[in-house]
């Protein structure tokens, strides 16, 4: 967890809520059949989604979108799991942590 830490230039108090935000559903469920407790990152990956979209309308409001419908247009191509990548492996250095 060192190095995730080190290349995103934060330490995390909370060791915990790291290691559940990398833990995947299907890992977790074969833990727990094991009779071992562990949480997943579903409700982590939910609000993340929530706060990703407050802050890409917030953005998209103070850069005047002329209508609703292309905040609506823009905020879906923002979403895109491509362009998260792509924010991501440029402004965050995650590229080389993730193998890529």
């Amino acid at each position: 967890m060192a190095t995730l830490e080190d290349d995103l230039g934060h330490h995390f108090r909370e060791q915990t809520l790291l290691t559940r935000a990398l833990t995947r559903r299907a890992f977790a469920n074969e833990e727990r059949q094991q009779g071992r407790h562990v949480e997943d990152q579903e409700v982590l990956c939910t609000l993340g989604d929530a706060v990703l979209k407050v802050v890409f309308v917030e953005l998209m409001i103070r850069a005047h979108y002329p209508t609703p419908d292309a905040i609506t247009r823009e905020k879906k191509n923002l979403e895109r799991e491509e362009s998260l990548a792509d924010v991501a492996s440029q402004d965050l250095r995650l590229a080389h942590s993730a193998g890529a």
